[in-house]
């Protein structure tokens, strides 16, 4: 059992396992390698505090939070954080990695370099995020709300996007290579040398496709020689 209260301190380095009794509160502090597993969120208390390198793992923070709050260079592996809030948060070189986030919201989030990997973000909303050089690879984004996100150099590569919204996105250099796009919504957004190879695109709505790279038929051919 652990009840624990830190206050206007900085917290270099803290490790907190086996974590079925514990209670945390957090107020006008900043914390570098904050380690916790097997923990429940709803017994953290937040108020005005910052992580860098915060690591979660196998934690659950169901419909929690985060909101605004600053979470550098974190981890949340394998944690179900289904329902949370981290709009406006600095998610910038964060990782979700095999994470729950359906439904969660990360409108204007700073998540440049994020890594959004082998997660189920179903019906998540990133609505004018900054996603520049984000890496989605693998990711279910079923209906997922990208609408006005910086995407600039964001990975998307074998993700299931059906119905998800792009529209009025930048994405600049923006590689969608094999993923599911159909009936996803791209009116209003600006391509330049985005990459759709081998994508489904079965009633997409696309309004103008400028900037988009034809197809390299070549390359497709290829790929399926190999896998033959």
């Amino acid at each position: 059992m652990l009840d624990l209260n830190i206050e206007a301190s900085r917290i270099e380095k803290l490790v907190v396992t086996g974590n079925h009794q514990v209670s945390l509160r957090f107020k006008d502090s900043t914390f570098a390698h904050l380690v916790l597993t097997d923990f429940d969120f709803k017994y953290l208390a937040l108020e005005n505090t910052a992580f860098t390198n915060l690591i979660a793992l196998e934690c659950v923070a169901k419909n929690y939070s985060f909101q605004g709050v600053q979470l550098i260079q974190s981890q949340f592996t394998d944690s179900d954080m289904a329902g949370s809030d981290f709009s406006h948060a600095n998610l910038s070189q964060a990782c979700f990695k095999g994470c729950g986030l359906q439904e969660c919201r990360f409108d204007r989030a700073d998540m440049r370099q994020a890594l959004i990997i082998d997660a189920n973000a179903a019906q998540a909303v990133f609505a004018g995020a900054q996603l520049e050089c984000a890496n989605l690879s693998g990711t279910n984004g079923e209906r997922a709300v990208f609408r006005g996100a910086n995407m600039t150099m964001t990975a998307l590569n074998r993700c299931n996007l059906q119905y998800a919204d792009f529209s009025d996105c930048s994405m600049e250099f923006t590689d969608f290579s094999y993923a599911n796009i159909s009936h996803a919504d791209f009116r209003g957004g600006h391509f330049m040398r985005s990459k759709h190879h081998a994508v489904i695109d079965d009633g997409t709505r696309y309004g103008s496709k400028q900037g988009i790279l034809p197809p390299d038929h070549e390359l497709l051919r290829a790929e399926q020689w190999v896998k033959l």
